[in-house]
Order: C-alpha cells, then sequence, then structure tokens
C-alpha cells in the first residue's frame, strides 16, 4: 500500500546530490512528479519498499517484483555516464525480460508505442552511446 511506501520512505536517506525525493508520491496532496522524482522514487524508494513488502508473498508477487526490477534495471542502464557491450546486452535482454512480464502478468495490458521505442534503444546505445551524449 502507499502508506506502506510511505512509512519505509521516511526511513530512507539518499545523498544530497541526489535532488529531494517525492513525499506522499501517488496521492493527490503531493501533485504531479518530475520526471528525476519519478526516477528517484522508482529506483530507491520503490525498490527497497516492494522487496520488504513482497519477498515472502505469492508467486504472483514474486513475479511482479521480478518485472520491476527487470524494469529498473533498464532504467539504471539507460542512465549510465559510460556503456560496454556488455551493458547493451543487459539492457536489450532486461527490456524483452520486462515487456514478457508486461504482457503474462497483466493480459489486458496493451503495449505501447514508448515500449516499442523501448525496444529499439539498445541499438542506439550502440551507435550513438550513453544518452546522456545524446539526448
Amino acid at each position: 500500500t502507499l502508506r506502506a511506501i510511505w512509512n519505509d520512505q521516511s526511513t530512507i536517506t539518499t545523498p544530497t546530490w541526489l535532488g529531494r525525493m517525492p513525499k506522499f508520491a501517488g496521492s493527490t496532496q503531493h501533485g504531479k512528479m518530475k520526471a528525476d522524482e519519478w526516477r528517484s522514487f522508482c529506483t530507491i524508494t520503490l525498490v527497497y519498499s516492494l522487496i520488504k513488502q513482497w519477498h515472502d508473498k505469492d508467486v504472483r508477487f514474486q513475479q511482479m517484483l521480478s518485472n520491476f526490477m527487470a524494469l529498473i534495471t533498464l532504467v539504471n542502464i539507460a542512465h549510465q555516464r559510460t556503456l560496454d557491450a556488455g551493458a547493451i546486452l543487459h539492457y536489450r535482454e532486461s527490456i524483452i525480460k520486462y515487456l514478457g512480464g508486461v504482457k503474462t502478468l497483466f493480459l489486458e495490458q496493451q503495449l505501447l508505442p514508448n515500449h516499442h521505442a523501448a525496444l529499439h534503444l539498445s541499438s542506439m546505445l550502440q551507435m550513438f552511446g550513453p544518452v546522456i551524449s545524446w539526448r
């Protein structure tokens, strides 16, 4: 639940250079989150909180956690300042795992154009290097 995530968030200390972490994400009192806030919330707060909440739940929760971690892997690789062939291959494997998980776990969810575009990012990383150099 969001309340459990907010409670977990209050126990997390992040470096000052990271910027502020969104408080009460997902609530109307927080308002719209910016891209950096989403990234911090997902890659730090949700990783900690969902592992804590879902690690000992039934198989579906474990599959959703594994799928979420594949997504976090994608985000982390895409934001690296340096990349090698191994990281690009890891991205490619992770996007296939993530999209396969979306299709398996969420039958009603149709893949979107952004999902398709994400499949091409590994080729772009290979041709142009880290996203930071061409975004």
